[in-house]
C-alpha cells in the first residue's frame, strides 16, 4: 500500500507585513511580533530559548511595566506543554483557540493585526 499524499495548502498572503505568508510555526510569530514590537508600546530587553521566551517592557502611565512573554503559533500550546501561567503575562500567538485561559494572561493574537479574522470555537 503507498502512503497518502499530504496535501499541503498554502498559507494566507499577509498584505503589508514583513513577512508574505502567513506564519506555520513559533518562529513566524517571533518574527511578527518583533516588527510590531514598538507600535504595540514594548520595548523588548531580552528574547531566549527557555520559559518565558521573551522578557520585555510595556509604557504605562507611570514609566514602564515588566512583561513576561511566551510565543506560540496557538495559544493552547502554552497549557499543553505545562507552562506555569504564575510565570507568564503575556501570550503572543498566531492563532488563539484556548478559550479556557487564566484571566491573568494577556493575548495578542497576531492574526488579527493583519486582518485576518477572528476563529470560532465550537
Amino acid at each position: 500500500m503507498l502512503p497518502r499524499k499530504q496535501i499541503r495548502l498554502k498559507p494566507e498572503v499577509l498584505e503589508g507585513a514583513p513577512l508574505r505568508y502567513a506564519p506555520q510555526n513559533e518562529l513566524g510569530v517571533v518574527f511578527l511580533f518583533a516588527y510590531l514590537a514598538k507600535r504595540k508600546g514594548f520595548r523588548i530587553d531580552e528574547i531566549r530559548p527557555s520559559f518565558p521566551d521573551c522578557i520585555a517592557y510595556r509604557k504605562t502611565g507611570k514609566g514602564e511595566k515588566k512583561v513576561r512573554i511566551e510565543f506560540e503559533y496557538k495559544s493552547r500550546n502554552f497549557f499543553q506543554q505545562g507552562h506555569d501561567p504564575k510565570c507568564c503575562d503575556c501570550i503572543v500567538c498566531w492563532e488563539h483557540n484556548w478559550p479556557g485561559i487564566p484571566k491573568k494572561i494577556e493575548v495578542i493574537e497576531l492574526r488579527k493585526e493583519f486582518g485576518l479574522g477572528f476563529n470560532v470555537w465550537i
